[in-house]
């Protein structure tokens, strides 16, 4: 087996000294967090160029950010699994702490914007149900892989149809397909991250080939069964939406074409990373990636909160400007959690309103509130055109401004950052917390003794 040091890096630390980190991991971060950015703020050109950056930037990011959660289970579990006894129990309870906090923090940015819909829900409650399975065998996580693989699809087409599909699935993520993408990361970690050039060739190899293969099937659903689901009637069965469901490669749908598509995917982008940072020019010249990819939180974190600033949209503005749409006996109006859009050669004129989650439609409103809600779609619409208008290239459909001031900021920030501090912002914050949490050298609590 080739030395740990072909795919780590030194890092420079305040204190004199270094550490060591999975550099091709660390890049592979930064390209899960810029796609998201990609997917949630940049418009790509109507151009086959285009095309292709918008279907890489749907829903492939968030799943290779989640493949990845599952190669750093493996990191912050495998010593504790290894050890057993008491060590394994600290490691375990460290990873619940992060999972549940990474949660709060994904609660925090859904409760201040309405523009994306927050993965970090997701990572958190994948932390925490696979904690235990970084000391499972390799057998028995391939085991499990295999049934979410077959079940995942089955499941969360029987939720959808049932319509409890928004009640149980965090926000738009199928929580089956998550947690097939955390065993994958497990065994990415357990089998690729130190196995050698060679190795990383065939993943990198096999899994582009897997995901070129979805593509095409990924071009042909072209409905947002992702989040939307069609009529059914149980009484009278039509088998073919069923089938197009838990077939469907369709972002975030949780069918089989989509992961299939993401799996293949994530695994040769980490192929492909790793085998760039065993180059040391490449390594070199890719420090700002592995810079932002160590502080993934903080810069995932940073660009929700500043999407808002740059689309001039958020859920704290909307209540602000009436709260009479937003009364407590009335229904919940929806802004739209599905930021991803798959691409389809329909009108859009001719496209039911349920593909635009941007245009909120509601019938059962009363007269003032009807009134009231029109006025102010029509203030943001009004508002969104002359944003639109005052941006270069808009009317040329291409506008990556947002997108591409978010991404330079936040490599240049965190190569700032990194230079100095061993670790980002929200990673020391959250290290801090759970250390606390986690004590174990606290001595007795001693209480007066009863009279």
């Amino acid at each position: 087996m080739p030395q740990v040091s072909a795919v780590t890096q030194s890092v420079p630390a305040s204190g004199g000294g270094s550490g060591s980190r999975v550099a091709g991991i660390d890049v592979a971060r930064a390209l899960a967090i810029f796609g998201m950015m990609f997917a949630h703020i940049g418009v790509a050109a109507d151009s086959p160029a285009g095309d292709a950056a918008h279907l890489l930037a749907t829903g492939l990011p968030s799943s290779l950010f989640a493949v990845l959660a599952g190669v750093s289970l493996g990191f912050m579990g495998s010593t504790g699994a290894a050890a057993g006894g008491e060590r394994l129990a600290a490691s375990r309870s460290r990873l619940y702490v992060r999972g549940m906090l990474v949660i709060a923090i994904g609660l925090v940015l859904t409760y201040v914007q309405s523009l994306i819909a927050v993965v970090l829900m997701a990572i958190g409650i994948e932390i925490i149900l696979l904690a235990p399975a970084v000391r499972w065998r390799t057998r028995t996580l391939v085991i499990w892989w295999a049934v979410l693989f077959l079940t995942g699809a089955a499941v969360t087409t029987l939720l959808r149809l049932g319509e409890f599909y928004s009640v149980l699935i965090t926000l738009g993520y199928p929580l089956p397909a998550w947690l097939l993408y955390g065993i994958t990361g497990i065994l990415l970690h357990r089998h690729l991250i130190y196995a050698g050039p060679r190795m990383w060739s065939v993943a990198a190899t096999t899994g582009a080939a897997v995901a070129a293969t979805g593509v095409w099937w990924w071009r042909l659903d072209v409905l947002d069964i992702g989040h939307d689901s069609p009529d059914f009637d149980f009484h009278d069965p039509d088998l073919s939406v069923t089938r197009d469901l838990f077939l469907s490669a369709a972002p975030h749908s949780g069918g089989l074409g989509d992961v299939v598509v993401s799996v293949g995917a994530a695994v040769a982008t980490v192929g492909l990373c790793l085998l760039a940072c065993h180059v040391r020019w490449a390594e070199v010249l890719l420090y700002p990636m592995r810079a932002t990819g160590s502080m993934a939180l903080t810069v995932y974190v940073a660009h929700v909160l500043t999407a808002t600033m740059l689309t001039g949209f958020s859920l704290m503005a909307s209540v602000g400007h009436g709260a009479s749409s937003h009364e407590a006996d009335g229904p919940e109006v929806y802004h739209g959690w599905t930021v991803y859009a798959p691409l389809s050669d329909a009108d859009p004129a001719s496209a039911p309103a349920a593909d635009f989650p941007d245009e909120p439609v509601r019938t059962d409103f009363p007269a003032e509130r009807e009134r009231l809600f029109v006025e102010y779609n029509e203030e943001h619409d009004n508002h969104a055109d002359d944003i639109g208008s005052s941006l270069p290239g808009a009317e040329g459909g291409s506008d990556l401004d947002g997108f591409a001031v978010s991404a330079l900021g936040a490599l240049l920030l965190a190569s700032l950052w990194r230079w100095r501090f061993r670790r980002g912002p929200l990673e020391g914050l959250l290290r801090w917390i759970i250390g606390k949490a986690t004590r174990t050298d606290l001595p007795p609590l001693v209480t007066p003794a009863s009279p």
